[in-house]
């Protein structure tokens, strides 16, 4: 199982990829930066700072329908989940090659 992750560094690492130009998005990252300032350390990694994350992605990216708000969805989710989606398609993947190959043998 992946080790936690602070939600405050993915909203930093999000922040620096959101253009500027959508001043909102920006608006709202930075000020739950500014919230969590005063935060007991801990409290970064609970599920109340991951939902206010959540809850500002929904809202300014409810449909992933270019490469920046993919990468930046990619950087949300977390490299190992994604590790683990690419495993799991995999092997499901594998048995059905098998399946097929034995068919047209």
């Amino acid at each position: 199982m992946p080790e936690n992750r602070n939600a405050i560094i993915v909203v930093c690492s999000i922040l620096q990829m959101v253009p500027e130009t959508d001043s909102k998005f920006h608006s709202e990252l930075k000020e739950l930066i500014m919230d969590s300032a005063y935060s007991a350390p801990e409290l970064l990694y609970s599920v109340e700072s991951w939902r206010k994350l959540e809850n500002i992605m929904h809202k300014y990216i409810p449909v992933v329908d270019t490469p920046l708000k993919q990468k930046i969805v990619e950087e949300y989710i977390g490299e190992p989940f994604m590790v683990a989606q690419a495993q799991a398609r995999a092997q499901v993947q594998a048995p059905e090659q098998e399946v097929k190959h034995r068919v047209m043998s």
